[in-house]
């Protein structure tokens, strides 16, 4: 529910900050005072991430205060867990503001900048997901020829060395380990795969260590005990950089974009 409510969140804020201003042509009126094109862009995205802030700051303050009317306090690890949490939304949210504060710049009308906005939204959501996983079984090549006999069934045969059946293992975990590598470095244009994974390593670290586990391999699993912070990021770093990293080119986009602008 907070993925989809962050989303449209964000969208809102954003699709309609620079091509409303082109449709009322008050951004030559604007432009013609002095006044700087990056002071415009800048000051319309820090007040829109401001507000979207203190929107989320808000939110999770009425939870915590709920928890406590209910009589549940939160301890030390606790309370940092659910400002991480905090952190985490708020640039999950801020990749599709920046997003939709990008198309709003490319787009003629606001009307375009949101059905474009929510066309990228799927694309990014669901289609680069699913692409992932078929592009990484093309990339991972088939599978290693496994050791049948004529029959179709393994050779279990005190004659057949044990040796090839090993080998055929060794082979079946590394295929899934550069498989599943090749999908989740395609899912890290994917702001929900990587929101997903850097809030789970926060409300559940033992679910978290496990997500990028080797599907072919059984004895993987949730550790007993609570995994330290150094493992998690170890497993999630690269969706940490990604969750940061995108908000940052999108909005690079949007900046260059409206400063080369030709507005008449």
């Amino acid at each position: 529910y907070f993925v989809m409510f962050g989303v449209f969140l964000g969208i809102a804020m954003g699709f309609d900050l620079i091509s409303k201003e082109k449709e009322t042509r008050s951004l030559k009126t604007l432009l013609s005072h002095p006044v700087f094109r990056d002071e415009i862009v800048n000051g319309k995205a820090i007040a829109s991430a401001l507000v979207l802030a203190i929107a989320l700051g808000a939110t999770i303050a009425v939870s915590v205060a709920i928890l406590l009317v209910m009589g549940i306090v939160p301890t030390v690890d606790e309370f940092c867990a659910i400002l991480m949490f905090t952190g985490i939304s708020t640039m999950f949210v801020l990749t599709y503001f920046s997003l939709a504060l990008m198309m709003s710049t490319v787009a003629p009308d606001s009307g375009t900048a949101l059905i474009s906005t929510l066309a990228i939204f799927l694309l990014l959501s669901s289609a680069v997901p699913i692409l992932g996983w078929t592009a990484a079984e093309m990339i991972a090549g088939p599978l290693p020829a496994s050791p049948v006999d004529a029959q179709g069934s393994l050779y279990i045969s005190k004659s057949v060395d044990p040796s090839e059946f090993e080998q055929y293992e060794r082979e079946m975990q590394s295929y899934w380990e550069g498989r599943a590598a090749a999908s989740s470095l395609i899912n890290l244009l994917s702001p929900n795969v990587n929101y997903q994974k850097t809030a789970l390593a926060v409300t559940d670290p033992k679910i978290a260590v496990t997500m990028d586990n080797n599907p072919y391999s059984f004895v993987e699993g949730p550790p007993e005990t609570q995994p330290g912070l150094d493992e998690i990021l170890g497993r999630i770093w690269a969706n940490v950089v990604a969750l940061i990293a995108l908000p940052c080119v999108f909005f690079s986009a949007a900046y260059v974009t409206f400063m080369r602008m030709d507005i008449r």
